[in-house]
Order: C-alpha cells, then sequence, then structure tokens
C-alpha cells in the first residue's frame, strides 16, 4: 500500500504541464536577479578599483 503525502505547497497540486511552465517561470525570474546582481557586482568593483 502507497501512502500519500500531503504538501501544502500549491503547484504540486496543479497539472503537470502548469507546473512545469510555473518552474521555468521561476527559474527565469531568479536568472534575471543574479544577472542584475552580477552586473551591480562589477560595477561596484569597478569603482573599488578607480
Amino acid at each position: 500500500m502507497s501512502r500519500v503525502t500531503r504538501t501544502r505547497d500549491p503547484v504540486s497540486r496543479l497539472p503537470v504541464p502548469d507546473r512545469v511552465e510555473r518552474v521555468f517561470a521561476e527559474d527565469e525570474a531568479s536568472d534575471e536577479v543574479s544577472r542584475f546582481q552580477l552586473e551591480r557586482l562589477r560595477e561596484l568593483v569597478d569603482a573599488a578599483r578607480a
């Protein structure tokens, strides 16, 4: 007998294609943030060197 574990995560209750889309969207959003932080960090390093 398999045990079903309940989760509070609303994403897990979505149909699979929607869940995949949501994960990709979140991943892309975090990439955007990382890119922004990287650019900001470069600016700070350049300013510190100057």
